[in-house]
């Protein structure tokens, strides 16, 4: 009540988490409107999901290459991490890389994994969790550069002989357009940061930021690091492409064109869209459309192998819950030093 007799109205701590909620059951009502409305329309089949499990083998090498390109991962980090001097060995990046994509799965945020691992990070090198933060950042960066080179150079063979159709033509481009652009905005990145070294803001919060920041300038001093943390990721998104392969492989499909080498990172890239839980419906939706749109409706396999990649990079990825509980009744001396 104010002193003109008005009340005032409060807000109470539940009504304050409603709108956090809200998103998350839009979202899933997001996944299960794509998935019911291709289900109908005969986009996505589960009986041909279901019959890939006759062809165990390819799906037990999906597995087996699934935990590969985790340790690829797992190893980038490790790179980017040493380079600011916090030396975390291979067994805490792996675990902590399992963890992040457990949490991005089970949690509503796509970066719920990160804020994972930040957390353990800071945990252990307190004095220097900007800089953590910094690589954490920067790895993302550069898996997102690795998706868009794997796919321009798959590209470029086609644009440069001409047998495409329209639409093949104008992903190919937008391929190679965004990573040159990945290139560029990096490089851009490395020399601002650098630039930016006496700046100190007050806030607290902001003074984290660029901290995280300034730190990125280390690297434009180390470029052979750089190119091989890229390389890294465009390996592991080669697996992706091969993990594709087995999937259509298990669905009884022969012969798969060499364009899904372009087709895959991009329908890999719209699954990072936080219009559903883990890209569940987004991606089926995409993939059924890249294969329709660049075979002029001739493969309509895409959500089908999609689902089949889905489901064993999910179980791997909930596999994470067992470094998660190994991972956080470890001492904390364990592991993660500042070198």
């Amino acid at each position: 009540m104010t002193d003109r007799g008005v009340p005032i109205k409060e807000v109470s701590p539940r009504a304050s988490r409603v709108n956090p909620w809200l998103f998350t059951v839009l979202k899933i009502a997001i996944a299960a409107a794509l998935i019911t409305w291709m289900l109908r329309r005969g986009v996505l089949d589960l009986k041909s999901v279901g019959s890939a499990l006759t062809r165990w083998p390819d799906l037990l090498l999906m597995v087996g290459i699934c935990y590969v390109q985790m340790s690829l991962l797992a190893w980038r980090w490790s790179l980017l991490l040493r380079a600011q001097k916090i030396s975390f060995g291979f067994r805490d990046t792996f675990a902590l890389t399992m963890i992040g994509a457990l949490f991005n799965l089970v949690t509503p945020s796509s970066v719920g994994g990160d804020l994972m691992k930040s957390y353990y990070v800071h945990r252990r090198t307190a004095d220097r969790s900007a800089e953590a933060l910094g690589t954490i950042v920067l790895d993302r960066v550069l898996g997102l550069l690795s998706l868009l080179l794997v796919s321009a150079l798959a590209a470029l063979p086609i644009l440069i002989r001409g047998q495409a159709n329209s639409a093949l033509t104008r992903l190919g481009e937008l391929s190679v357009l965004g990573a040159v652009g990945g290139v560029v905005g990096l490089a851009f990145c490395f020399y601002a940061g650098r630039s930016t070294g006496g700046v100190e803001p007050a806030n607290r919060i902001l003074r984290f930021i660029a901290r995280a920041y300034r730190s990125l300038a280390s690297y434009r001093e180390k470029p052979i690091l750089l190119v091989t943390a890229t390389a890294a990721g465009m390996v592991s998104f080669v697996l992706s492409c091969v993990m594709f392969y087995l999937a259509a492989h298990a669905l009884g499909v022969e012969n798969l064109p060499p364009r899904f080498l372009i087709l895959v990172p991009l329908g890999l890239l719209t699954t990072a869209l936080p219009l559903s839980p883990s890209g569940i419906g987004v991606g089926q939706l995409a993939f059924a459309e890249l294969f329709r749109m660049t075979s002029n409706g001739e493969f309509t396999f895409g959500a089908d192998v999609y689902t089949v990649y889905q489901s064993v990079t999910f179980a791997i990825y909930l596999s994470g819950f067992f470094f998660y509980i190994s991972y956080r009744s470890r001492p904390e001396s364990d592991t993660g030093r500042v070198s």
